[in-house]
């Protein structure tokens, strides 16, 4: 069956991406090298965070920009008219620190159960 047979739900269609996000997600973290100009110190969650919006927009799912102002963590919203979720790994699991300031921890091995997917409400522009 294919991902985006609209009888799968979305949370079904999220879960069995879990996988392929985890894989994107160790990639970045592998080739982060906090000596470089293109991460530093300000963390990876941004480029996990379009990863997963890049994955999720290739199995046609809708996908919206996370967060509130201050939040200094990004992640995903995975919606359809019917419901809405929060698509995320958290910065915990393979960074530390706060604000713009993030230090790599190290041997990080991400995995689909370090894909979060959670309820939120829907934007309200849906």
């Amino acid at each position: 069956m294919k991902l985006n047979d609209m009888s799968e739900s979305l949370l079904d269609r999220l879960s069995n991406l879990r996988s392929d996000i985890a894989n994107m997600a160790q990639s970045i973290y592998d080739d982060w090298d906090q000596e470089d100009d293109e991460y530093g110190t300000g963390g990876i969650c941004d480029a996990i965070s379009m990863g997963i919006s890049d994955i999720l927009a290739e199995n046609d799912i809708e996908v919206t920009d996370g967060g509130h102002e201050g939040d200094d963590h990004s992640y995903i919203v995975a919606y359809d008219d019917q419901s809405a979720f929060i698509v995320n790994i958290p910065s915990y699991v393979y960074e530390s620190g706060a604000g713009y300031n993030w230090t790599k921890l190290g041997d990080v091995q991400l995995t689909p159960d370090d894909v979060e997917i959670s309820t939120t409400e829907m934007p309200d522009w849906i």
